[in-house]
């Protein structure tokens, strides 16, 4: 049977969210869900699923022709931290893998294949000497991190690809996103540990400065974000440039308030990771999405109450 879309990286956390929405609005068989080496469970196992290294060419290019790929949401990739612990494997999966996607759908449109594609960069793009309020897209970006300079080079190499080969490849700029689920090796997943941990009862120890800003957004607005920018009219959107979009932003003291409203007796203190604070300080604290809500009517929707109220639920079902 055909299947129209591809996920790849799609047990991680964006695509686990991601999936369900694509699969209701294409259907079950429509979207095919591709990982590495961890293997889909619950309700992504229950539609089509393909393994896929995404660092090799032919495999995806395989995949891509047997099963008539139309749309690849790219996913995979390592996160901040998991990057810096092992520069080669970020390399080959992060820049790569999404040279390969480019690759691949350059060579089907070339052969007369109607190809879109959606990719997720990161405020991790941004480095340190920046302003620190309602910084946009059009900045010097100079990362000092394995994968911020690794979603530099992306977003480059899709404009490039656009430029010159005409593949459409849409880019969203995301701040720390947070949902349900197990975090990732990333700098701003410890405010999904924190809520957890206030859920099970526990005490937490943040690997941050109390007063660390950094932009945050709830994992559905997110996944809608996707859905609303893949949609609009490539006459409405600047194709092959990225989109900052913005929900809210906040210290691990501000969210900590936040959590004791959920667990009174919670605690909380505070012992920073040196590498982990450095990756922090030098992003915004607040970025502007204007042109997302101007060009395609980027608006999130969901607070950091309602954010915390998820996580949380979500945990202390699971005990």
């Amino acid at each position: 049977m055909e299947r129209n879309l591809l996920v790849t990286g799609a047990t991680g956390a964006i695509g686990r969210n991601l999936v369900p929405l694509l699969r209701e609005k294409h259907g079950m068989d429509k979207v095919l869900v591709g990982y590495h080496s961890r293997i889909p469970q619950g309700s992504l196992a229950d539609g089509p699923t393909v393994q896929v290294d995404v660092a090799n060419k032919d495999e995806l290019y395989n995949i891509v022709v047997k099963q008539k790929v139309s749309s690849i949401y790219h996913l995979a990739a390592l996160l901040s931290v998991a990057a810096e612990q092992d520069p080669e494997a970020a390399e080959r999966v992060n820049t790569q893998g999404l040279r390969n996607v480019l690759d691949v759908m350059a060579e089907q449109v070339a052969n007369g294949n109607s190809m879109t594609g959606f990719w997720a960069s990161s405020i991790a793009v941004y480095g340190e000497g920046l302003p620190a309020e309602n910084v946009a897209e059009e900045v010097v970006l100079k990362p000092f991190t394995v994968y911020g300079k690794g979603k530099v080079i992306g977003e480059q190499a899709i404009a490039r690809f656009y430029k010159t080969k005409g593949v459409d490849m849409r880019v969203i700029r995301f701040p720390g996103l947070n949902g349900p689920g197990k975090p990732g090796l990333g700098t701003t997943e410890y405010a999904i540990e924190m809520i957890q941990a206030a859920a099970k009862g526990n005490h937490y120890t943040v690997p941050l400065k109390q007063d660390t800003i950094m932009p945050m957004m709830d994992m559905r607005d997110a996944v809608r974000a996707i859905m609303q920018l893949i949609a609009a009219s490539a006459g409405t959107v600047e194709v092959g440039k990225p989109y900052n979009i913005a929900a809210f932003s906040f210290s691990p003291q501000e969210l900590a308030k936040v959590v004791k409203e959920f667990n009174p007796s919670f605690t909380v203190d505070y012992k920073p990771d040196e590498l982990k604070q450095r990756i922090a300080d030098s992003w915004p604290n607040t970025i502007n999405d204007s042109r997302a809500r101007n060009q395609w009517g980027w608006k999130s929707i969901i607070s950091l109450k309602e954010m915390v109220r998820n996580i949380y639920e979500a945990a202390k079902s699971e005990q």
